[in-house]
C-alpha cells in the first residue's frame, strides 16, 4: 500500500500530531510518500516508525518538528529527507546486520542504539 500526500489539491498542508507505522509486509512494499506536497507544508509533530517500507520526503517540503520522532527500525534502507528542528529526534534502531543507511542533513538529535550491528558504520562532518 502507498500513502501519498499531496496528489490531486494544488496546496496540502498535513500535520502529523499522532503516530504512523509502516511495516513490512512481506513480497509487499508499503510506502509513505510526502514528495508532492507544497513547499514547507509538513510539519511532523509526532512519530513516524519504518519497520520495513521505504518513507519518501525531502527537505523542501517535510519537516520533523520540535518533539518529533523518527524511527528507523529495519536493516538497510534510507533515512528520509527532511529539516530536522533540534529539538527532534532521529533514531537507528535493530536490526543492523548487513547495510546501513547513508546519513544526510543535520539532524537535531540522533540516537544510533545498534548492539547487533554486525557493518561498520560512518558518519560524515562534524558531530556538534
Amino acid at each position: 500500500m502507498t500513502l501519498a500526500f499531496g496528489l490531486l489539491a494544488p496546496v496540502v498542508t498535513t500535520s502529523i500530531a499522532g503516530t504512523i507505522i509502516v511495516n513490512n509486509v512481506g513480497s509487499s512494499i508499503n510506502a509513505l510518500n510526502f514528495t508532492n506536497l507544497s513547499p514547507a507544508s509538513n510539519v511532523i509533530t509526532g512519530t513516524v516508525t519504518n519497520n520495513g517500507g521505504t518513507v519518501t520526503a525531502s527537505t523542501v517540503n517535510t519537516t520533523f518538528g520540535a518533539g518529533s520522532q523518527y524511527n528507523h527500525a529495519m536493516d538497510n534502507g534510507a533515512i528520509t529527507g527532511a529539516n530536522w528542528n533540534a529539538n527532534s529526534t532521529c533514531t537507528l534502531q535493530e536490526p543492523w546486520e548487513i547495510i546501513l543507511p547513508p546519513l544526510v542533513g543535520t539532524f537535531g538529535n540522533l540516537i544510533w542504539n545498534c548492539a547487533g550491528q554486525t557493518a561498520n558504520g560512518a558518519l560524515s562532518g562534524e558531530p556538534q
